[in-house]
């Protein structure tokens, strides 16, 4: 993998093209752009892959007159960087189309991944059991959930416990989407399990596990409008699903974590109050659901919170995103947030440095490792318009890490899984 730097300023807002010609081509092909480069130093970047051996040929042209204005442009400090990548084991081996990975480790060291593949004119899910072998991965099982004629599956994911995973995923059946569960052990996945047997729409689960309890929480319109709703999964009993978000207004999008102390809290987002922003509610150990709490205040789309536990800490990452002029239908701008949810606030944590996060980013897999290190998984895109690359970043000791590419293949817009695995990390991702 590859990472082209280069520093440029202009003096009537220029563009700045560059193009590549890979070893073996003869057909140059456009690489970045970007337009409206300021008078002062900026510094621009694009990652791309090189297939094969041979003599690669970069051109930077700037300023570019093509459909844009005429000026000056001054570049400075180009590089060429490289990046070695970490070995990958193929989990689906090309057969299908594979979409949607989650991945969980099991209390064995063992590692279950999860995925949505398009065989035979239908969707299946499948499941697949590794366990580390050094650098890469053994594959120790592999098995078919759900297939056949007419199956549909959506929002597979996996649920670390302590005899293995829970698999959760919403499958239309009988032309009525609703959610199921089942046991994910070294034997195999176990009998499938019905979470909500409503008539109306359940989709996108969100689960965590937390001595012996299934915590479920999910996204139905049951009432009208989209609203969030929970249920508690414990002794083989499934407990009344309860609605968490106001039916006066559509929520989406719902994440649920358990903290140390036993603390549920469910996140989602909503537009409400002429805004998109993030809502919370929480239950104590007594059973008792704190009233909404709105997270988010910025004029902007805050949405697709995840939460996530640190000892009886509650951490939270989003995606803020903003529209340009008068064109709400698109976002012109994303980019993810990390933060502490406090009593009062959300706190971001203090960064030397630069941040991951300036550019374009999303769909963020985030966990603390037994350090107290904090990883991110996420989506950066490829340019221009080519796909979405998975890198990984840490942040320890006040620093984000350089966000660093974990395949040079490209994917689409799908949220990675990430896992710990003793001390290593293993990140599931859909790759073209």
């Amino acid at each position: 993998m590859y990472e082209l730097s280069v520093w440029a300023r202009s003096s009537n807002r220029n563009k700045l093209v560059i193009f590549v010609t890979q070893p073996g081509e003869t057909q140059r092909k456009r690489l970045a752009t970007w337009m409206n480069v300021p008078r002062r130093w900026r510094r621009y970047h694009v990652s791309f892959s090189v297939p094969r051996d041979g003599l690669l040929q970069l051109e930077l042209i700037g300023p570019s007159t093509h459909g844009a204005p005429v000026g000056r442009m001054w570049l400075d400090d180009v590089a060429l960087h490289e990046t070695k990548l970490p070995p990958v084991t193929p989990v689906s081996e090309g057969v299908g189309f594979n979409d949607e990975p989650t991945v969980a480790a099991g209390p064995d060291g063992s590692v279950y991944v999860a995925w949505v593949s398009f065989r035979n004119g239908a969707d299946s899910l499948q499941l697949a059991r590794f366990r580390r072998d050094g650098q890469r991965a053994e594959r120790l099982g592999e098995w078919s959930v759900v297939a056949g004629d007419g199956t549909y599956v959506l929002g597979p994911t996996l649920v670390s416990t302590s005899e293995g995973a829970v698999l959760l995923f919403a499958s239309e059946v009988d032309r009525n989407w609703d959610l199921y569960a089942v046991t994910c052990r070294p034997e195999g996945p176990g009998r499938l399990l019905r979470i909500t047997h409503s008539s109306a729409v359940d989709v996108k689960p969100s689960a965590a596990w937390h001595r012996g309890t299934l915590w479920v929480a999910w996204e139905s319109n049951r009432n009208g409008r989209r609203q969030i709703f929970t249920t508690a999964f414990q002794d083989g009993k499934l407990a009344e699903p309860q609605p968490l978000s106001p039916a006066e207004y559509n929520s989406y999008d719902p994440s649920v974590a358990v903290t140390a102390n036993g603390k549920v809290c469910v996140a989602w987002y909503s537009f409400c109050r002429n805004n998109v922003d993030v809502y919370l509610r929480c239950r104590t150990v007594d059973g008792a659901w704190s009233t909404m709490r709105r997270l988010t205040t910025a004029p902007a789309i805050d949405r697709h919170p995840v939460l996530f536990p640190r000892g009886d800490e509650l951490w939270l990452v989003y995606e803020h995103a903003q529209t340009e002029a008068y064109y709400v239908g698109r976002t012109s701008r994303r980019h993810l947030i990390v933060a502490q949810v406090g009593d009062d606030r959300l706190a971001t944590p203090v960064v030397e440095g630069p941040s991951p996060f300036a550019g374009r980013c999303e769909a963020a897999s985030p966990l603390f490792d037994a350090d107290g290190r904090l990883w991110l998984a996420f989506l950066r895109p490829r340019l221009p318009r080519a796909g979405w690359d998975t890198v990984v970043t840490c942040y320890t000791n006040g620093r984000w890490t350089k966000p660093v590419p974990v395949s040079q293949t490209k994917g689409m817009d799908r949220r990675p899984g990430l896992a710990r695995v003793g001390d290593a990390l293993v990140v599931a991702f859909q790759a073209d």
